[in-house]
């Protein structure tokens, strides 16, 4: 979250000519806010995904709040006339329960839900928690305050992974022994009480500050990016596996801030056939990239530039989001900035039959009170609608609201 603010403010004053490309948005889709984060008692900056449960959306914001404006849980229901009710289901109060939830959040067999806070707890190094339904209300508890083990991580940027078995793993910006961030592991012990695992300790030459969520394999192996570190201190993809005597890491690929892009802020995602597909936010001449990574014979990876992002008006740029997959052979993403009105657009990768992917660029936010400024990544509803949030700004002369959105094909 630190990061994304930053590169935010930068490019939000950025009108730079960039590349030029043909792609323009589909005509065929339209959008509407379903919902419009005012701040004050409710959600403000809603910097997480929205997660699709039971015909409800839920999500977290980093402000907002009645008690501090220390950040939110909150649900979108469907009110039966087609629009959309907003209940705030916990508010941060910025002490030992943590303050600016960051990350997804993820959800147990029982509608358990886990987050995490970037700041606050017992040490003030962030927190995980649960929220629990029970009699109608949900109740906070933390299940574990960062800072609390020796060389224990700090301040995390991302969110929850969760598996089969309800164990939880996550990332720390910061902390460890070479204060370059961590991977840790939860684990619900027999006596009730959560037991943090200790998996990986960057130093830098191996990655610097992860600021996004983990995925697994179905061999139990982790995968996840750094935003810096690596050959040249522009980030990598890493691979953790299990081994005996914990997880050991392979760095599959080192971006070198050249044709491949730069510092990767959002995780990857993972196709049938094992090849890894994620963002960069830089790159020369341009404002990042989409990347498919591929596994050779002998353990080396091939990367593939499949997009570059221009800072001209016909494309979009900073897809800090990451990617989601429709099951059909599409890829999904947002796009922080650029698009018509420089309020971020929706894009869309698309495999062909030999293997090669084509670039579409979905929508563009037209701003106002339509949204815009989106980095987070998409979610599909059950009719394969799509959802998402954008935290608004200010966009080529306008200002764009903060809204929960929906686009129909």
């Amino acid at each position: 979250m630190r990061m994304k603010s930053r590169i935010l403010t930068f490019l939000a004053g950025t009108f730079l000519v960039g590349l030029c490309l043909s792609a323009t948005a589909s005509a065929a889709v339209s959008e509407q806010a379903i919902y419009t984060f005012i701040g004050g008692s409710t959600a403000a900056d809603p910097l997480t995904k929205l997660v699709y449960r039971s015909g409800k959306f839920y999500g977290a914001s980093t402000n907002g709040g009645a008690e501090c404006k220390c950040g939110t849980v909150y649900e979108l229901a469907p009110n039966g006339d087609g629009g959309w009710t907003y209940h705030t289901l916990y508010e941060f109060k910025g002490g030992s329960d943590g303050l600016v939830p960051v990350g997804n959040i993820v959800f147990d067999a029982a509608g358990n839900l886990y987050g995490v806070t970037g700041s606050g707890g017992a040490q003030g190094f962030g927190t995980v928690y649960e929220l629990s339904l029970t009699g109608g209300k949900w109740a906070h508890t933390v299940i574990w305050y960062f800072g609390e083990a020796n060389n224990d991580g700090n301040s995390p940027d991302a969110g929850l992974l969760m598996d089969s078995k309800g164990n939880l793993y996550g990332t720390t910006f910061s902390g460890g022994s070479h204060f370059a961030g961590t991977v840790y592991k939860l684990s619900l012990g027999s006596n009730g009480l959560w037991n943090e695992t200790f998996l990986f300790d960057f130093d830098g030459t191996n990655g610097y500050a992860p600021e996004a969520e983990l995925i697994m394999d179905a061999k139990g192996n982790l995968y996840g990016t750094t935003f810096s570190g690596g050959t040249d201190s522009d980030g990598v993809v890493f691979e953790l596996s299990p081994d005996s005597g914990g997880f050991s890491e392979t760095v599959l690929y080192s971006f070198t801030d050249g044709a491949d892009g730069a510092q990767p802020q959002a995780p990857v995602w993972m196709d049938s056939e094992g090849n890894l597909y994620g963002t960069t936010i830089f790159a020369p001449g341009g404002a990042g990239t989409v990347f498919e990574l591929t596994p050779s014979a002998g353990g080396s990876w091939t990367e593939t530039t499949l997009h570059t992002f221009g800072l001209e008006f016909t494309d979009g740029s900073t897809p800090a989001g990451g990617l989601t997959s429709d099951g059909k052979g599409h890829l999904y993403g947002t796009t922080s900035q650029g698009g018509e009105d420089y309020a971020g657009t929706v894009y869309r990768l698309t495999r062909g039959s030999d293997g090669s992917w084509s670039y579409h660029l979905y929508y563009t936010f037209p701003s106002g009170s339509s949204g815009g400024n989106p980095s987070t990544p998409v979610t599909f509803g059950a009719a394969g609608n799509i959802f998402g949030a954008t935290i608004g700004g200010p966009d080529n002369g306008a200002t764009g609201a903060s809204v929960a959105y929906e686009i129909t094909p």
